[in-house]
């Protein structure tokens, strides 16, 4: 009988210990999947996932600092979208609603003299387009001709919609207009996939992303020497 409950004990610990290794190696596999993913979150492959830090950073280069200068102030939307928001912005950042042309949603590039800046919103709407009575390929055509006169006007970027003003509609003018401005600003969640990112990087400009459009108010006094 005492030979036998000791084989029984054995076992019993035996299995004990099994069970415990098995914990074990479970937990050390769980662990060594969720360190060090850089296949989701981290910078690969155009991601441009920002950690809370890098956001409403306010713009810092002094060439940027009153880009206005002397020159006239206008404000306009390549995609008929969210061209309120920025002009609420302005007018909160301290210039006066007579002292820019900011409701000009149909601006083009010969109605803006040479030396002036324009904070362009890309963007579109399809209801905004129709509203107007244009059309993305009209837009385009719009976008490449405040490109064509970019070395003669300082072109500001905005982008506040986020996802919603982003896509195969959207996305062709934003790459002209961004390609050619001094500084993007730009709500984050419009950058998930990196297209401004890109376009910064591939042309040495200067790149700012917020949590929400409201964090761009100090960033709009700087440019405006507020």
């Amino acid at each position: 009988m005492e030979v036998f409950m000791k084989k029984v004990i054995t076992i019993i610990v035996s299995v004990l210990m099994i069970m415990t290794l098995a914990v074990s190696f479970a937990a050390c596999n769980k662990d060594t999947g969720n360190d060090g993913n850089t296949g989701n979150g981290g910078n690969n492959g155009g991601n441009t996932d920002v950690t809370p830090s890098d956001l409403d950073k306010t713009v810092s280069e002094a060439e940027l600092k009153n880009i206005v200068g002397t020159g006239k102030l206008y404000a306009t939307t390549i995609g008929q979208a969210d061209l309120a928001v920025v002009n609420n912005l302005i007018v909160k950042a301290g210039v006066a609603a007579e002292d820019y042309t900011g409701d000009k949603n149909m601006l083009t590039a010969d109605q803006v003299e040479d030396g002036s800046t324009v904070f362009i919103v890309v963007g579109a709407s399809g209801k905004g387009l129709g509203g107007a009575g244009t059309d993305a390929a009209a837009e385009l055509v719009r976008a490449n001709a405040f490109k064509a006169k970019a070395d003669k006007i300082n072109i500001v970027c905005v982008h506040v919609g986020g996802k919603n003003r982003r896509g195969d509609t959207s996305d062709p003018t934003i790459s002209v207009i961004a390609g050619c401005s001094k500084v993007i600003l730009v709500v984050a969640e419009g950058n998930s996939d990196g297209l401004f990112t890109g376009i910064a990087n591939a042309n040495s400009i200067p790149l700012y992303e917020y949590s929400k459009s409201a964090k761009m108010l100090n960033s709009f006094k700087y440019l405006l020497g507020k």
